[in-house]
């Protein structure tokens, strides 16, 4: 049975772990980032009836502060490692260049909640996936860990807005 300070040293290597592989969607450390938009995060309420590019939205601005545009129709993110705007969206009538957010983002997500020591059980039709301590449901692997890694965040920000 491990002690809280070796539960602790497990969270913060898996924290780190999720980061590393985060940086690969953000194109670096979130401070080596010059911000294009609000860099404030704000606490995600209802992470469970978030559905498709609003997921999706929050998800990456959990990572990435260069997030410009909105979870409605259209965002962009700045990847800093080669220089270019990541735009997502569900209709190419929003943008110039489609892009199929899902498609890009499973193998890195699912890296991340992997490396994150993540447990995914089929529960009711959905997936439960369960990662540092958060809980959440999802219609797919992908999106459960989304939701679960949003979750973790908010609690997170939650516990150091009190401190």
């Amino acid at each position: 049975m491990m002690n809280e300070f070796e539960r602790e040293r497990r969270r913060k290597m898996m924290r780190e772990k999720f980061r590393e592989s985060l940086e690969i969607l953000c194109g670096g450390p979130p401070n080596e980032i010059s911000p294009i938009a609000n860099a404030k995060k704000m606490p995600v309420t209802n992470i469970d009836k978030l559905k498709g590019l609003e997921l999706i939205y929050h998800y990456v601005r959990s990572y990435n502060e260069n997030v410009i545009g909105g979870p409605a129709t259209v965002f962009a993110a700045f990847d800093s490692t080669n220089g270019t705007l990541d735009v997502f969206s569900e209709d190419a009538r929003h943008v110039k260049v489609q892009v199929a957010p899902w498609g890009q983002m499973r193998d890195y997500v699912l890296e991340a909640a992997r490396e994150c020591g993540a447990s995914f059980y089929p529960s009711e039709g959905e997936i439960l996936c369960e990662m540092m301590g958060a809980r959440a449901r999802g219609r797919d692997y992908v999106e459960a860990a989304m939701r679960a890694w949003l979750v973790y965040r908010d609690r997170e920000e939650q516990s150091n807005r009190t401190v």
